[in-house]
């Protein structure tokens, strides 16, 4: 289990094996890779051997994260979103728990939960995506081709065919969050990585990342 306050962001890092980690509460932004998730109640994320992830608090969280030594392309998803009755996360709690118990039986327990969060998560993966999702993800993949550019999100909805209040609700329902609050997540998560990973000017960052001006830019970091 973990507990962290607002602003104590967790660094990039990496494992050789899975990291399964199931928030509990708050809202973190979790870079994976070259995708953005929002972590938030309910959410399970999974992040493969050797890839990069990291989290970002935008405000006090808590989670649980649990390793699997799983082969690098077992077919699980990269995120899922529990039920009504938290299947998911009473899974997750009851491994963390019998790992840290001292019953004789105990690791026979983790042998047999796990193998029910695994059916569980392979059952998610093969499911075919709804129209919703696949166009939520649509709109992620051009909002994040066009960070250099001004992006309006009525333009976004037009190419995607649907008004802009109908994507607004499908965002909601798929990820809790609006496609502008994406947008400006994304572009505030590229523009960190520059500013901590490169030697390019403030202004060249604004410019990259889609902000009218470096002050522009140091005013969204600051917030």
């Amino acid at each position: 289990s973990y507990v962290a306050p607002q602003g104590r962001d967790y660094p990039p890092h990496q494992h050789s094996v899975w990291e399964l980690v199931y928030y509990r509460s708050g809202s973190i932004l979790c870079p994976i890779g070259a995708e953005l998730y929002q972590g938030r109640p309910g959410t399970l994320l999974l992040t493969p051997p050797f890839t990069t992830h990291a989290e970002r608090a935008v405000e006090a969280y808590s989670n649980i994260f649990i390793a699997v030594d799983a082969p690098p392309l077992h077919p699980w998803p990269r995120m899922h979103l529990d039920d009504t009755r938290q299947t998911i996360g009473n899974l997750c709690s009851s491994i963390v728990s019998e790992c840290e118990g001292c019953e004789p039986d105990s690791a026979e327990m983790v042998r047999l939960l796990m193998q029910q969060l695994d059916i569980l998560l392979r059952r998610a993966q093969q499911q075919p995506l709804s129209a919703s999702e696949q166009l939520v993800r649509q709109v992620e993949r051009m909002i994040t081709e066009r960070l250099s550019h001004p992006v309006a999100i009525k333009e976004i909805a037009q190419e995607g065919g649907v008004s802009p209040s109908y994507l607004r609700a499908q965002f909601a329902q798929q990820r809790t969050w609006s496609p502008m609050e994406y947008l400006q997540a994304i572009r505030l998560h590229q523009a960190l990585m520059l500013l901590r990973n490169s030697t390019s000017s403030l202004a060249t960052i604004a410019a990259i990342c889609g902000y009218d001006s470096p002050s522009h830019l140091s005013r969204y970091v600051k917030r």
